[in-house]
């Protein structure tokens, strides 16, 4: 790695006082989530339970020792090793869990704990907040943010629009993310969950998109779902086991598009059994502000498996724009589709019930919990793919249907001194005989 690489005399305790005790700390947090996923699966062996503990109790000690950098990479290295022996004998996802945080720790030991000291790998973080303690991890050659447990945490990109590039619940990815991301232009994957901020979707000014006129008339030339998605943000709070903020704020990049002050917020918070974002939006101005936020998360889901999911919702409306910005005249909604049906594509489903959502794909089911108490109204889920053999499916809950500028529908409203939050938790269960299953099926060879 260019500019940094692990000291090779004076020991870590002595250099870097902070280090041993993190990794220890760490390293424990780790072994719990572990050693309790291990006791929860009742048909393990006594024998593997107990190789198992073995393997963890060593971990810690390791992790205790006081060793020269090269001596406790050089000690990761083997853990790692025994891992890979563990997972021959273990269910996937046990040890490897550990093997996961092991090859994170090794990774901030040479990368991310020192670099973080200003060092030139950091460079990426300049508009980051530099005296906060991020914990950083490589993905595909670039440094992002960690934050969770060994087998439940998530990935971010707060220099790439705030972007939540990796979401891991008990091991399993939720969202998805491609293996060839081109990350000279982050905004543009198809992955992840991109900040929709300050609107939504598609707006048009007599028929022509990317624009939008204000309440004095004034037309401002503004991208499809706004901004936020190409900003970075920055780092202003994170618990690096359960939670982060990120902060976008107005400057000479969005006054252009969008001429008010204020404080545009991304809460990710970690669930046991999910997740909780919250979209806060504080004007910061004199005079109003409007705007509808959105999230565009992309799950995970193969498009063989695209007919055996499916989307349950409320008594909903199902709408689309048309081609000037204005919506169509809306139908009665079902209340459960395939995602294979084609009425899905590129479809609003306005919620005239309590909002909600359901989205079940072969081996879990994810709720998406929309009428959090104090929360913006939710309008709608949009629903989308990019083709009918990506393997990803979109289910986007928008405070506001697109163009909702000039029709005002969701449309809000804030004041100045105000702030207002949109709170969506999706919630995870998971059917492990059908995960099984559909992992038995991806292994058949083909005839």
């Amino acid at each position: 790695m260019p500019g940094s690489s692990p000291p090779t005399s004076g020991s870590t305790s002595s250099r870097y006082p902070w280090l041993r005790d993190e990794l220890h700390r760490m390293m424990e947090d780790c072994v719990r989530s572990a050693r309790s996923m291990i006791f929860d699966l009742d048909y393990l062996s006594p024998g593997i339970i107990h190789a198992l503990s073995v393997l963890l109790d060593d971990a810690v000690l390791c992790s205790t020792r006081s060793l020269q950098a090269p001596g406790l990479l050089s000690t990761l290295s083997d853990l790692k090793d025994w891992c890979r022996i563990a997972v021959g004998y273990a269910p996937q996802g046990i040890a490897s869990h550990v093997a996961r945080f092991l090859k994170a720790c090794a990774g901030s030991i040479s990368m991310g704990a020192v670099c973080r000291r200003h060092l030139p790998y950091h460079g990426a973080f300049a508009s980051i907040t530099t005296t906060m303690h991020l914990p950083i991890e490589d993905f595909q050659g670039h440094p992002l943010v960690w934050i969770g447990h060994a087998d439940s945490y998530l990935l971010l990109a707060p220099q790439h629009g705030g972007r939540l590039v990796r979401w891991v619940h008990r091991g399993q990815d939720i969202l998805y993310w491609p293996d060839a991301a081109d990350w000279s232009c982050p905004a543009k994957v198809r992955g992840g969950n991109p900040l929709l901020f300050p609107f939504a979707g598609r707006h048009f000014v007599k028929g022509k998109p990317g624009q939008w006129r204000d309440s004095q008339g004034k037309v401002h030339s503004l991208a499809l779902h706004g901004f936020a998605r190409d900003l970075p943000f920055e780092v202003s709070a994170i618990n690096g086991r359960a939670s982060i903020r990120m902060t976008l704020r107005d400057s000479g990049a969005t006054c252009a598009g969008y001429p008010f002050a204020f404080v545009f917020e991304a809460i990710y918070a970690l669930l046991p059994d999910g997740l909780e974002v919250t979209l806060r939006t504080i004007n910061t101005g004199t005079q109003r502000l409007p705007c509808y936020p959105g999230h565009h998360f992309y799950f995970a889901l193969p498009h063989s498996q695209r007919a055996a999911a499916s989307l349950a919702l409320p008594r909903t409306e199902r709408l689309r724009q048309r081609s000037d910005g204005s919506p169509m005249c809306a139908e009665p909604g079902e209340p459960t589709y395939r995602l294979d049906d084609p009425r899905l594509q590129d479809a609003l489903h306005a919620f005239r019930a309590n909002p909600s959502a359901t989205l079940a794909i072969p081996g879990r089911k994810i709720r998406f919990e929309l009428n959090q108490p104090g929360s913006a109204p939710w309008h709608a889920v949009t629903t989308w793919s990019e083709t009918e053999t990506a393997d990803f499916y979109c289910v986007e809950p928008w405070v506001g249907l697109p163009d909702a500028i000039h029709h005002g529908l969701g449309l809000r409203w804030i004041e100045p001194g105000q702030r207002e939050s949109a709170v969506c938790r999706l919630r995870v269960t998971s059917d492990l005989l059908a995960l099984a299953k559909v992992r038995s099926d991806d292994e058949v060879p083909p005839t």
